[in-house]
């Protein structure tokens, strides 16, 4: 049996323990209905406050913002009403052991969490609240912001969605709206395809098209694959020549096939920009010049199996001009430790292009100067000044700052219709 097909027999096994694990055995546990769903990922924890584990927190449907997006990036009311700086409480919002929640638990939240996250404080640095009464607070600064999942509402170790049952690293299974929902990690997309497709799961989450059925539903996402570069003074691609060598010598147009089809290839930092590179092996073996270049590539594979083949690939046609890449899969908590310390010098990961409530904020938090996020040792006034995101493209790519891979396209398989999936991935469709 070759090493892939006992990758995907042992992932299927896993799944399979994993239901029967989280099934119980009591008459009580199983009248309930119960909907398994196959995911890319479940987060060390199930805590706003840590990293970006908030994410999971509303993808899950435990937690919910005071205002969310739509699928074409328009903000729009969530627990609360709003016109102008003026918030309100919708009747019937309440946590979920019951009690109301107030404007003063609101404020309270984005209190604890600017206190508790570097993010959440400095996405929140030109912002500010104030309570009014019981249903109103202001609140002055970009409402995009407030649409981050680091910003759910959150008081006394209670949420206001669907309430947490069990989690661990593997799976999270939570009772929301009469049902309990089994959220299994499942790394390989073509696991998870084939845990659909065997009827082990009710719903399986971004799979090889081969996996397609009658319910199925795709959509391009908000998302950038890229690796950004440590361009820090002590650091090998402080020199500019090794970056660009090394863009130039990734010929990331023809990864579609060995991505399945789950990414579409493209190397603008956002898909709303354009870049000016593409592949050129005799440039990129022009810049290296018949030096040796070691880096140290750092990347989370277990969070998305794409990732895997890509750093791969990277490091396979980058040695053919002299550039040794040597690979660190690393668990998702070190590779945050070495992105914040910039102790890399290519940072692979997936990041959604919308990072802290617009393209903006995900074009500085990696580049911008004195962002918590940037642990590259870029710092330019030219860019910390641009005015459109053409212009900071433009100087991602002048300055060489990123090797961009290109855009995960989202879907999702079903045995029965469902919700309605969206482009961006912190809101899962209503199952």
């Amino acid at each position: 049996m070759s090493m892939q097909k006992k990758s995907v027999a042992l992932g299927l096994s896993l799944i399979a323990c994993g239901l029967l694990a989280g099934c119980g055995g009591s008459k009580k546990e199983t009248s309930i209905p119960e909907v398994k769903v196959a995911c890319v990922n479940v987060q060390p924890t199930l805590d706003h406050t840590n990293g970006y584990d908030g994410w999971q927190v509303v993808r899950f449907g435990i937690g919910q913002t005071v205002v969310k997006y739509t699928d074409d990036c328009k903000v729009i009311p969530w627990l609360c009403d709003y016109e102008g700086n003026i918030f309100t409480v919708k009747e019937g919002v309440k946590f979920t052991d019951g009690s109301p929640v107030t404007a003063k638990d609101i404020c309270a939240s984005f209190d604890n969490i600017c206190q508790k996250l570097p993010r959440a404080k400095h996405m929140m640095r030109n912002s500010s609240w104030k309570v009014i009464d019981d249903k109103h607070f202001e609140y002055k600064g970009n409402i995009d912001i407030l649409t981050e999942p680091a910003f759910v509402i959150f008081k006394n170790g209670l949420y206001t969605g669907g309430i947490i049952e069990s989690h661990d690293p593997n799976k999270s299974i939570i009772l929301r709206n009469g049902k309990r929902y089994i959220f299994n990690r499942v790394n390989d997309p073509t696991v998870r395809g084939m845990a659909f497709k065997k009827g082990e799961v009710d719903i399986a989450l971004d799979v090889p098209r081969a996996y397609y059925n009658e319910n199925v539903q795709e959509i391009k996402g908000l998302r950038t694959i890229r690796s950004i570069m440590n361009v820090r003074p002590n650091r090998v691609l402080n020199d500019i020549s090794i970056r660009k060598a090394l863009v130039y010598s990734l010929n990331i147009e023809d990864w579609e096939k060995p991505l399945q089809g789950i990414v579409k290839p493209g190397r603008a930092y956002s898909p709303i920009t354009k870049s000016i590179y593409k592949y050129d092996l005799d440039k990129a073996k022009a810049l290296i010049a018949g030096r040796n270049v070691t880096l140290d590539l750092y990347y989370c594979g277990g969070t998305r199996q794409e990732l895997q083949t890509i750093a791969e690939s990277t490091q396979s046609q980058a040695a053919l001009v002299g550039i040794n890449i040597k690979l660190n899969n690393v668990a998702y908590e070190r590779l945050v430790e070495v992105a914040n310390k910039g102790q890399y010098d290519l940072l692979l990961s997936s990041a959604t292009n919308i990072q802290s409530g617009s393209v903006e904020n995900f074009f500085r938090m990696n580049f911008g100067t004195g962002y918590h996020e940037n642990g590259t040792g870029y710092s330019n006034p030219e860019f910390d000044n641009a005015k459109t995101y053409q212009e900071m493209q433009d100087i991602i790519d002048r300055d060489c700052l990123a090797v961009v891979y290109g855009y995960p396209v989202r879907n999702v398989v079903s045995k029965q219709k469902i919700g309605k999936l969206g482009p961006i991935d912190f809101y899962y469709p209503e199952f």
